[in-house]
């Protein structure tokens, strides 16, 4: 049987090129994208990191399709598929799959091809999950004053969990952020991506798509750093912790207070938030331990003097 392969029609010189491909961390010398202010993929492993049988005698494929299609998708959340090497691993899992044992690599060199893949396709899907749950960048770096005391959740022992038990996809489903509102996020940033192809301006909201627009024209400066701010967006989304069945999020910016039950939301409020610098809202991210209805408050001394006395000099019916 002849297989066509991806990597040269010469069956010797493709023998030496998957090897290499192979034998070569897709992810780098680390199994991990390594620069200043990144997540590390190993550092949320705790020293465990399990190779899973993607490819393997007898063993569906289902879970490798699965996991590669998320790995594409990576766009959807503002991440780089190619960070991942989604569409190489994609290529070498096809021809790995498609090519005879016998003839092509010989029958001593498969299980050596087929671990080296294993490995290096967990590397990237562990790698992808860690971005998912924490985030590309590192939130102490960037936000060097806060301390982060979130719990380091593991997707190699993700992945081990949902093996057998949901796959890849219940593996991604708890690395995802469940808040609406991030759901709200990737469908605006797919719409504006789908706008500035079809050459329609993102920053404006009366264009109407015209036959003329199917060429599409280059992206405007506007439409890139609009892009940009709903990529940034769902990044930030990724530094928070998840919340349990019930939670509570204030989104400072826009004045907004969201009651979450399963990840889907319960109740909604306008609030009011400190704005002005040395009174403005803390960030935080704690449990609630008890809650008082109708509260007493008293007027800070500080807001008294500085807003309250001067008012009162100038009327005294003020009050």
């Amino acid at each position: 049987m002849t297989v066509a392969s991806p990597l040269g029609a010469r069956p010797a010189l493709a023998r030496l090129c998957l090897l290499a491909c192979l034998t070569t961390n897709p992810l780098g010398a680390n199994a991990t994208p390594e620069v200043d202010g990144t997540v590390s993929c190993e550092s949320v492993a705790s020293g465990m990191r399990p190779s899973l049988p993607w490819l393997a005698p007898g063993q569906s494929t289902a879970p490798l399709s699965a996991a590669l299609s998320a790995m594409a998708d990576a766009r959807s959340h503002g991440l780089d598929p190619d960070q991942y090497r989604a569409s190489e691993l994609a290529a070498l899992s096809a021809w790995l799959r498609a090519t005879d044992d016998q003839s092509t690599l010989g029958w001593f060199r498969i299980p050596a091809a087929h671990a080296r893949f294993n490995r290096r396709m967990t590397d990237a899907f562990a790698c992808y999950l860690a971005h998912l749950r924490h985030g590309v960048l590192d939130r102490a770096f960037a936000h060097p004053q806060r301390r982060d005391t979130r719990d380091r959740w593991n997707p190699y022992a993700a992945m081990m969990t949902y093996w057998h038990d949901g796959g890849p996809g219940a593996a991604l489903a708890e690395a995802t952020p469940r808040d609406p509102a991030y759901r709200r996020l990737r469908n605006a940033l797919a719409r504006t991506r789908a706008m500035v192809q079809a050459g329609l301006s993102a920053t404006t909201a009366d264009d109407v798509l015209q036959p003329e627009h199917l060429a599409a024209p280059p992206a405007t400066s506007r439409d890139l750093a609009m892009i940009a701010r709903l990529e940034l967006s769902l990044e930030r989304f990724r530094w928070l912790e998840p919340g349990g069945a019930r939670e509570v999020v204030v989104n400072l910016p826009a004045y907004e207070l969201r009651y979450l039950e399963d990840g889907e939301l319960a109740l909604a409020s306008r609030v009011i938030v400190g704005s002005r610098r040395g009174a403005s809202t803390p960030l935080m991210n704690e449990p609630i331990k008890r809650l008082e209805l109708a509260p007493v408050w008293y007027v800070p001394r500080s807001i008294a003097k500085r807003h309250l006395l001067p008012k009162m000099r100038d009327n005294d019916q003020y009050l």
